[in-house]
């Protein structure tokens, strides 16, 4: 959980994931702890690639602005630095994909096919271009930052995270940019906000790739924010397992 910062202690970020298959029954996660080889995640800018690339699964960082100029200000940014600071988010999330059959931008593919909000859905059944969404908005609480679908189906589907799970309770999805805002130590700047917010996307979207917590320092899938700000990567065992799974079918 979020616990708000006190003098000389660091905040606790707890990052939730929603199982979608078999049907989701709560807001919770957990994960186990181990000690595996964490991928390097360092790669130069010049390396990575703008927009969408064909053949790959293709993912929609749909930043909510009011939001996002909220959030700004929590953090002592000005409002005019918004599309720099998603701009930074976007490349961030480039990063720790980077090497994997995956492309991500800021605006959704032209003539592109994606569940509707809080939804998911078979990638061969939803039409033309399919493509994924996750939400950079406002949570419900203050101390769940991010919360995703889980595809316990080989990647087979295509999720929209940018709504509401209605079953068992109201249940928001997406990365939860104002409780991050209210938890970030006060030394923190611009470049590693936008680092972290990529960071949580990133955890997000392995989720609705299929991948669990494990709990290990420096793993982008671990539960709690703390444990991810070690040089954060996917650890080998999750890396692998995207390098079978993607692309989905259907891409």
């Amino acid at each position: 959980m979020l616990n708000r910062r006190l003098p000389g202690l660091t905040p606790v970020l707890l990052l939730v994931f929603l199982t979608l298959i078999p049907p989701i029954t709560g807001c919770g996660g957990s994960g186990t702890t181990t000690t595996v080889i964490l991928r390097a995640p360092e790669v130069p800018d010049e390396w990575l690639p703008d927009g969408y690339l064909d053949g790959t699964d293709k993912w929609h960082i749909d930043f909510d602005n009011e939001a996002l100029y909220q959030a700004m200000d929590t953090m002592g940014f000005p409002p005019d630095r918004a599309d720099e600071f998603k701009s930074k988010t976007v490349k961030y999330v480039r990063k720790f994909f980077y090497g994997q059959c995956i492309s991500f931008d800021l605006v959704p593919p032209e003539d592109g096919s994606t569940p509707a909000p809080g939804w998911s859905d078979y990638a061969v059944g939803i039409g033309v271009n399919p493509y994924n969404t996750i939400a950079v908005w406002n949570g419900e609480t203050t101390y769940v930052i991010g919360r995703a679908y889980r595809d316990n189906e080989g990647n087979a589907r295509v999720e929209n995270n940018s709504g509401t799970w209605m079953e068992d309770g109201e249940c928001k999805l997406g990365v939860f940019i104002d409780a991050f805002a209210q938890g970030i130590p006060y030394e923190w700047g611009f470049d590693e906000c936008a680092k972290w917010v990529g960071m949580i996307c990133a955890h997000e979207i392995g989720h609705s790739l299929g991948l669990r917590h494990i709990n290990t320092y420096g793993n982008i899938m671990s539960t709690y924010f703390e444990m991810a700000l070690l040089n954060p990567a996917f650890v080998s065992e999750h890396w692998n397992y995207l390098l079978e799974t993607l692309p989905g079918p259907g891409r």
